[in-house]
């Protein structure tokens, strides 16, 4: 019986093996933006998640033994987090990414779960802002969306990477300061414009912060 489980248990371990880790594939993510970038060319990046690691590891099994019968020599498949596999498909555009998913999924056996499939493009217009961004409508999406998400996302906000603790506590220590410091003369300015000007004082704008994030 204890031979059993480990043998089950070590099969299941080596379905995973095949994919990279982590940061193995977030240096592959690199390296085809480089080619992209150099070669003027497409890439596109399926995302295949589950809701729980524990929950999911059956679906997440089931992604990585198909994948190693599916994917192109030119492909790459590895982990983006715990709960997620990812495809690099260089020379590919969003549709194609799609097609890619849906294959995957109808290879399924129906006792396993169906993963969340999310496909990312570059290069995008993402800095154009949310109404502008340009995604492509997936044109087969499925009725009950269950497995996809509608549109093809951009894939430049994935390459950021988040700020330091560190870093963000002395930005926000010395604006604080500054902001002390400059309150007078603030205050004084803010008077001079109210008094020559019907405009507003403060001149709202929207910028793109971190991560292709907007705000005001």
């Amino acid at each position: 019986m204890w031979f059993t489980k480990l043998w089950n248990k070590s099969r299941k371990s080596a379905e995973l093996e095949g994919l990279y880790a982590v940061t193995q594939f977030r240096q592959a993510m690199e390296r085809e933006r480089a080619r992209a970038d150099r070669w003027g060319n497409t890439l596109s990046l399926l995302s295949l998640g589950v809701p729980s690691a524990h929950k999911g590891r059956a679906t997440l099994r089931q992604i990585a033994r198909l994948l190693g019968r599916r994917l192109r020599d030119t492909d790459e498949a590895g982990w983006l987090d715990t709960r997620h596999i990812g495809v690099l498909l260089p020379n590919t555009p969003s549709w194609g990414a799609w097609t890619l998913a849906d294959e995957l999924c109808l290879a399924f056996p129906d006792r396993v779960d169906l993963p969340r499939c999310r496909v990312y493009c570059y290069p995008s217009d993402w800095f154009l802002g949310d109404s502008n961004r340009g995604t492509a409508d997936r044109n087969a999406a499925s009725s009950d969306g269950s497995a996809y998400d509608n549109s093809t996302e951009a894939m430049e906000p994935l390459f950021f990477k988040a700020l330091p603790i560190w870093k963000r506590t002395v930005d926000i220590a010395a604006s604080g300061v500054g902001l002390l410091m400059l309150l007078p003369l603030m205050i004084l300015v803010a008077l001079l414009i109210k008094l020559t000007s019907r405009g507003p004082i403060l001149f709202p704008q929207t910028r793109v912060g971190l991560g292709g994030g907007h705000f005001t």
